[in-house]
């Protein structure tokens, strides 16, 4: 039977020599890949009523940590944009009609507007990716 050799410190450590600096690797994947969703790992609901007086609402802020945005009115469609400017005149922003759900991916701020005389009451859930 063979003895198996126990490994001194010097090779559990495995230290690098200062004068030899970790590089980067290139790497490329072949075939085909296993890619999974992560989970966000914290969400916020929040409520808001735009009215005429209200003008354009901020939704929400830009945020580099945001894995989506779910945005849903039932009272009245509404127009939204990635800025105040955009929604302000109600004509150079997207509209979208009551009980349409949309989700949004992007990190921009998403700001909205009414229809003149409507009231939409738009329920928004924000999850992250990281807290």
């Amino acid at each position: 039977m063979t003895e198996v050799r126990q490994p001194d410190q010097s090779e559990v450590n495995q230290a690098e020599a200062e004068a030899n600096p970790p590089t980067d690797i290139p790497v490329r994947i072949e075939g085909p890949a296993d890619v999974r969703i992560l989970p966000a790992v914290a969400w916020f609901p929040a409520r808001f009523e735009v009215t005429d007086q209200t003008g354009p609402v901020r939704l929400t802020g830009r945020n580099q940590h945001r894995k989506r945005v779910l945005i849903h009115a039932q009272t009245a469609g509404f127009f939204y944009g990635s800025s105040q400017a955009q929604v302000q005149g109600r004509g150079n922003s997207p509209f979208i009609v009551k009980d349409t759900p949309i989700e949004l991916t992007h990190t921009e701020e998403i700001w909205v507007n009414n229809i003149a005389g409507e009231l939409p009451v738009i329920s928004v859930v924000e999850e992250m990716w990281t807290n």
